[in-house]
């Protein structure tokens, strides 16, 4: 029998379309008595010179999991290089430091007033000391106490500098309680276009979709989309206005739509059908749009670490039923 009238299983062909530059970055070293985790690369889209998040988060030997800073510990970033091939007068300057304390999933606030960091927009460098809490963040909700995470908050020095210019690196040091010193290297870069990110999107279609289906996120299903700038694990971000610095890292906006056909194929249903976010959001029902699905009933860790993280959940809004039917031939999703 024909399977173009008979079948009912759609087998999803992903396909990602968007053109954001390939960076690097250095693995950490390994230290003693603590470690640290930081995203390898970051690209932040914007006409301004706005904000993009660079989180460093540490971790204590054994069983202890993540720890803040102790007394005699510190953590710097520093720019050590600074790219010449487009502008011979770029500096090491050119980029600024701040510090930015989360206190919830997207609950932000500044914390370079506090005596034991450098002052805010620092140029060039920047330096916390250990010893309190009111640096360190919040790494995952379950256990409000265990602080772990420094949000460090890069920008250009003005509009004219480091915008569209190239990489820059950042040194991320870490000096441990017994002098042990680990260090990673952190890329960074400013563009003004989206065009020139370098961003690749990958869509990973898990468990099997049927026609008259809602489009949801659950146990056995879901389709997701990975933003990255080029680099495993690095970041794209949108330029965050100094006024906007409480609502956290910016993600860009992804849309989705499905296509019929062999070919490129005729759209089947409008971008509006689908939701696609990065906003920590737990998928409970059919009925809730949102990043991850969690059999447990409110999932505070994980939405946690879901948040503007470069792992969008795609979903239909309100329980809507996917619109492909049994007729329709290879149908695909495109996310943009």
């Amino acid at each position: 029998m024909s399977t173009k009238t008979t079948f009912k299983r759609i087998a999803l062909v992903t396909v990602a379309a968007l053109g954001f530059g390939l960076l690097s970055s250095t693995a950490p070293a390994s230290a003693y008595a603590a470690s640290m985790s930081t995203i390898p690369s970051l690209t932040v889209v914007g006409t301004t010179a706005g904000y993009g998040y660079i989180p460093v988060t540490l971790t204590a030997d054994g069983t202890s999991g993540n720890q803040r800073l102790d007394s005699t510990e510190s953590l710097t970033a520093t720019v050590i290089a600074n790219p010449t091939a487009l502008d011979s007068t770029t500096a090491v300057t050119d980029l600024q430091f701040s510090l930015a304390k989360r206190s919830a999933v997207n609950v932000w606030a500044a914390a370079t007033s506090e005596a034991r960091t450098a002052g805010a927009n620092n140029a060039g460098s920047f330096w916390i000391q250990g010893g309190n809490d009111a640096e360190a963040s919040v790494t995952n909700p379950a256990r409000p106490t265990r602080l772990g995470t420094y949000w460090l908050l890069v920008k250009p020095a003005s509009n004219s500098k480091a915008i569209d210019k190239g990489t820059y690196t950042v040194r991320i040091r870490l000096t441990d309680a017994n002098g042990f010193i680990t260090s990673t290297n952190v890329s960074v870069n400013f563009v003004s276009s989206a065009a020139d990110s370098g961003a690749t999107i990958t869509v990973t279609a898990t468990g099997a979709i049927r026609t008259g289906e809602s489009v949801t996120i659950d146990a056995d299903r879901s389709i997701r989309a990975t933003l990255t700038n080029g680099t495993t694990g690095g970041r794209v971000q949108l330029a965050r206005a100094t006024a906007d610095l409480a609502s956290g890292p910016q993600q860009p906006v992804l849309a989705a739509q499905t296509l019929t056909g062999t070919g490129v194929g005729t759209v089947a249903d409008a971008v509006s059908e689908f939701s696609v976010t990065d906003t920590g959001t737990q998928v409970t029902s059919a009925a809730v749009t949102g990043d991850f699905y969690s059999a447990t009933t409110t999932d505070s860790a994980t939405a946690w670490t879901e948040f503007a993280n470069g792992v969008y959940g795609v979903t239909a809004g309100s329980a809507q039923a996917w619109a492909l039917t049994s007729a329709d031939t290879s149908p695909r999703i495109r996310v943009f």
